[in-house]
C-alpha cells in the first residue's frame, strides 16, 4: 500500500484484531500508529482516513478473552483515536478519524446479516454515510468533482437553537457568524465551542470526529441522536 499510487487511504481498523484477542492495547498501540507512519512516508500528503469498529454486540463491553490487557472494542475505539490525536498532534494534518458507530450503530443491527457483517442494506447506508463523512475533508471518496451548491438547499442560520442531547438533557447554544464561517457556542461550559460546517444539506461540527446531522426546516437531526431546534430569541 505504501508505493501503490492513490488519491485517498481509507482503513478501517480493529474488529478482527479484537475479535480474535490477537493483540494486547500496548502492543496495537505502536503496530497501528508503525503501520499509519509506513503509510505516510510512501503518501506524504493523501488523506489517511481511519474507522473504527462498526457495532457487534457480545464484545461492546468486554473482551473476548480474560486478562486486562485485552481490550473492549469501546476501548480500542478509545485506543484508536488516542493514537491519531497524537499524531495529528504531531503535525500529521491529512489524518483523519471516523467513529464507527456513527456508521452503522447499536439500534442497526437488524442490517447485520450475522449480526457482525452488514448485508446490502447495510452497506448502501454505510456508503452513504461514509461518503457524507468524507466529504468534510475536502475531497469525496470517489474522487469526482463535489457536487454545485443548490439555492434550494436550506443553509443553516445564525441565531439561538434548542439542543436535546440523549442521555445529556435540554440546553440551548447559539450559533454566530464568525467571517466566513460559523461557530456554535453553547450554554453548556462543558461543551466548547465547534466551527460548524455546512455541505449541502449536511452540517459537521469540525471539533467532532464523525459526528454529522441533516439539515432542513430550522431543524438538525445529527447522527448521534442530537437534535438542534432553531428558536426565536431571546436566547
Amino acid at each position: 500500500m505504501r508505493d501503490i499510487k492513490c488519491d485517498v487511504i481509507t482503513l478501517e481498523v480493529g474488529i478482527n484484531i479484537q475479535t480474535t484477542a490477537a493483540m494486547t492495547r500496548r502492543v496495537f498501540t505502536s503496530a497501528f500508529e508503525g503501520f499509519v507512519e509506513t503509510l505516510r512516508d510512501g503518501h506524504p500528503k493523501v488523506p489517511i482516513v481511519v474507522i473504527s469498529p462498526l457495532w457487534y454486540g457480545p464484545l461492546e463491553e468486554r473482551a473476548p478473552v480474560g486478562g486486562s490487557s485485552f481490550m473492549s472494542l469501546k476501548d480500542l475505539r478509545s485506543c484508536l483515536l488516542t493514537s491519531i490525536n497524537t499524531m495529528k498532534a504531531g503535525g500529521d494534518e491529512q489524518l483523519f478519524y471516523i467513529d464507527g458507530l456513527t456508521l452503522l450503530g447499536s439500534g442497526e443491527e437488524k442490517m447485520l446479516f450475522d449480526k457482525l457483517h452488514p448485508g446490502p442494506e447495510g452497506n448502501e447506508l454505510i456508503a452513504q454515510r461514509l461518503f457524507a463523512c468524507c466529504s468534510v475533508f475536502g475531497r469525496s471518496c470517489d474522487n469526482a468533482p463535489a457536487p454545485a451548491p443548490s439555492s434550494h438547499i436550506p443553509k443553516l442560520s445564525a441565531g439561538g437553537y434548542l439542543v436535546d442531547m440523549p442521555g445529556e438533557g435540554r440546553s440551548r447554544l447559539v450559533v454566530k457568524e464568525q467571517g466566513a464561517a460559523l461557530l456554535a457556542v453553547s450554554e453548556r461550559q462543558d461543551w466548547p465551542p465547534a466551527l460548524v460546517h455546512q455541505r449541502d444539506e449536511f452540517v459537521f461540527l469540525c471539533n467532532v470526529p464523525g459526528v454529522w446531522g441533516h439539515y432542513t426546516d430550522g431543524r438538525v437531526v445529527f447522527n448521534n441522536g442530537t437534535v438542534w431546534q432553531s428558536i426565536r430569541g431571546p436566547y
